[in-house]
Order: C-alpha cells, then sequence, then structure tokens
C-alpha cells in the first residue's frame, strides 16, 4: 500500500514540475497554474527529494533540466496525453 501512495503523491506532483520544466522560470510556472513561486518551488524540491535526483541545474534566475529532468519531462508529457 506505500507503493501506492507514493506514487499518488509524485503524480500530484507532476503537473507542477512540467510548467516549470517547460518555461524554465518559477515565476512564469506559478503564474500559469496560479500559485506562489515558493510553493512552486517547495513542490519541485519534494519531487526530487522523493525521487532521490535533482531534475534541475539551478542558475541564477532559472531552473535548467538536466538529463534526469529531459528524461522525466518527456515520460510526463506522454503520461498526461
Amino acid at each position: 500500500m506505500h507503493f501506492v501512495h507514493r506514487i499518488r503523491t509524485i503524480w500530484s506532483w507532476l503537473p507542477s514540475f512540467r510548467a516549470v520544466g517547460e518555461t524554465g522560470h518559477l515565476p512564469t510556472a506559478a503564474r500559469e497554474l496560479g500559485v506562489v513561486p515558493s510553493s512552486l518551488s517547495r513542490t519541485v524540491k519534494q519531487l526530487e527529494d522523493e525521487l532521490g535526483v535533482a531534475l534541475f541545474d539551478r542558475a541564477t534566475k532559472a531552473l535548467v533540466l538536466n538529463d534526469a529532468g529531459r528524461t522525466l519531462l518527456v515520460a510526463v508529457r506522454e503520461a498526461m496525453r
């Protein structure tokens, strides 16, 4: 049952991950989703912590997808079709 709970939790974070991954900018993604940037940042961090892998390289004013992030973004897009 723990596995199902974990999947449900991760699944709920994927739209936020996708928005940040596609924009590369927390404030822009937050506006698109109608949330505050700090909440979105926390969600991305929780997803990374749960998966045990960084998905973004943090630059000064942007989040840039790394290889793991690009791979996950492709899978998320497929799953959300």
